[in-house]
């Protein structure tokens, strides 16, 4: 692996101090956000802007559609998936949200689909004392 150093100039500005982070709460609001716009296609220019907003939204963009969240359609457009709504559906309950990111926050490593199986059986234990069923 190249270090910080050996990046290209594009890159660089992603490097400093630790700032290419997944952030678990950038990625459910940017899903939030999307699934609130009026159209279905979503537009983002990667590294098209020169700020570090336009850079931590491209490298989320990307780690969306790496768990298929998010689905590139064209150049610069994309689509939420069904599994992009379901994690949405799973983790939209601010209590369901914060109890899920500290059990797994528990752990020293985690991933987006283990967040996501968290926030769902915290769902169904919830749909559990609602109608008794065991699902």
């Amino acid at each position: 692996m190249r270090s910080p150093s050996e990046k290209t100039e594009l890159s660089k500005g992603l490097w400093q101090e630790g700032e290419l982070q997944r952030d678990m709460d950038y990625l459910r609001q940017m899903l939030l956000d999307l699934e609130a716009e009026d159209d279905w296609l979503h537009t983002f220019g990667l590294f098209e802007g020169p700020g570090e907003a336009d850079t931590k939204r491209d490298y989320h963009v990307t780690l969306l559609c790496d768990e298929g969240l998010l689905q590139k359609t064209q150049p610069g457009v994309y689509r939420m998936t069904s599994k992009g709504h379901d994690f949405l559906d799973h983790t939209r309950d601010q209590h369901i949200w914060d109890k899920s990111k500290a059990a797994v926050g528990q752990l020293k490593n985690h991933s987006i689909t283990m967040l996501m199986s968290v926030a769902e059986g915290f769902v169904k234990a919830k749909l559990r004392e609602i109608t008794g069923l065991d699902i």
